[in-house]
């Protein structure tokens, strides 16, 4: 009787095993590839660049006149009286200081700036994914930093890559 239970639960159990397979089509897409290798990413890079070179020259140029001052007010330590020497040497503080905001200020909106480019080719970026996905009957697109494992042929990233290229070559950043 036990053995009879035994082979009718195993028979029943092979018999409604169901198979699931899915239907629909999903793909995903490399952005950070785009970015580093489409005309418009590498614009938007080449513009951050010259924009972060050009800061940096100024900085530079600004650091170096508040050392010479330092070095100039210092060199006058014995020659001044102490309360002229501490007034200079308070404004320089307070121009250090000064300095260091506005350094600050260009950093955030060098970093700003990023970000809107960024997002201004993601935006320019959707209806060229919503046309490929309509065109090719794709139901979800993924980043693909999201996927720990797919095949190498649901990458759309280069087909996108040549669509973008042809219809975008430039984003300015503002």
């Amino acid at each position: 009787m036990k053995l009879i239970l035994r082979l009718l639960f195993i028979s029943l159990f092979f018999l409604n095993t169901n198979n699931v397979f899915s239907s629909e089509n999903i793909v995903y897409l490399n952005i950070d590839y785009i970015m580093a290798k489409s005309k418009a990413g590498l614009s938007i890079n080449s513009q951050l660049e010259n924009n972060h070179k050009k800061n940096i020259k100024k900085f530079t140029d600004i650091e170096k006149k508040l050392k010479e001052k330092e070095a100039k007010i210092i060199s006058q330590k014995t020659i001044l009286e102490a309360t002229e020497y501490n007034k200079k040497i308070s404004n320089l503080r307070s121009e250090f200081i000064s300095y260091n905001n506005v350094k600050r200020d260009a950093i955030e909106e060098i970093s700003q700036l990023k970000v809107n480019s960024v997002r201004k080719l993601i935006d320019s970026l959707n209806p060229i994914l919503e046309e490929y996905a309509k065109k090719n009957s794709i139901d979800m697109i993924i980043q693909k930093n999201n996927i720990i494992m797919g095949r190498s042929e649901l990458d759309i990233t280069k087909d996108i890559l040549k669509l973008l290229d042809s219809k975008i070559t430039k984003i300015l950043v503002k």
